[in-house]
């Protein structure tokens, strides 16, 4: 039997172990001392369900997660270092704050979950999908998003430094100021995003589209395989800079249709 198709259930009394021990750390915790922490650290939870469980700054580093339901759990500054939730379903959860560094994500369900803060650096995303999720100021040093989903997420003050992207889709995502030096984007759909300020120092572009994207003050220096950028929109008076000589652009840059700069 594939288990991907038809993955196994936690056996029900260890699920039910779960469920009394996520019920006692959220019905007592006003009577727990305020360093408590539910520590599941190294725990085997694969396949388990903590629905809109109460999980804030829960331990569950190393923790086998793979294929377990957090939808709408509140993960608030728990930390899941090198935790393994491929194929995971988070969506909704909270997660701002909490510790993801070399997590592996593949193919997870995180659309619409609140990463704000999040260190998810070294952590596999691939093919993960994160539609309209809130990245806000998330660390992505290093991560692998390859054909991970992020259309509509807010990524505004993250860091995706030397990031793998190839084939991300990235349509209308919000990247203003952020930062994707040395970033690897083969082939990443950037349709229609905004990179107000963003630094695209060292990014590799190949096969990239930025069609309709904003631009306005995005550092292009030493960028390699610029597309063609002649649809993309600026602030005429703060144009995107050190594009390379040659790149194909705007003459002049124009602002969006309906958008105005002080």
């Amino acid at each position: 039997m594939d288990e991907e198709k038809f993955p196994r259930k936690l056996r029900p009394d260890v699920q039910a172990v779960v469920n009394l021990l996520v019920d006692k750390a959220s019905n007592y915790q006003r009577n727990l001392p305020a360093d408590y922490r539910l520590d599941l650290t190294g725990a085997d939870l694969s396949n388990a369900t903590l629905i809109s469980a109460n999980l804030v700054r829960a331990k569950l580093d190393f923790a086998n997660l793979k294929g377990a339901v957090f939808e709408r759990a509140n993960l608030t500054g728990a930390s899941l270092t090198g935790a393994n939730l491929t194929h995971g379903s988070l969506s909704g959860a909270k997660l701002s704050h909490s510790t993801l560094y070399f997590a592996q994500l593949v193919g997870a369900d995180l659309s619409g979950a609140d990463l704000t803060d999040a260190n998810l650096s070294k952590s596999r995303l691939s093919h993960s999908d994160l539609t309209g999720a809130d990245l806000k100021s998330a660390d992505f040093l290093y991560a692998d998003l390859t054909s991970a989903c992020l259309v509509g997420s807010n990524l505004e003050d993250s860091k995706l430094i030397g990031a793998n992207l190839t084939g991300a889709r990235l349509t209308r995502a919000n990247l203003i100021r952020a930062n994707l030096s040395g970033a690897n984007l083969y082939g990443a759909d950037l349709k229609g995003s905004d990179m107000t300020r963003a630094d695209l120092t060292g990014v590799d572009f190949l096969g990239a589209d930025l069609t309709s994207s904003h631009l306005t003050g995005a550092n292009f220096d030493g960028a390699r395989n610029v597309p063609d950028l002649r649809d993309a929109f600026a602030d005429p008076n703060d144009p995107p800079l050190g594009l390379p000589e040659g790149a194909k652009q705007p003459d002049p840059w124009k602002s969006r249709p309906g958008e105005t700069f002080g």
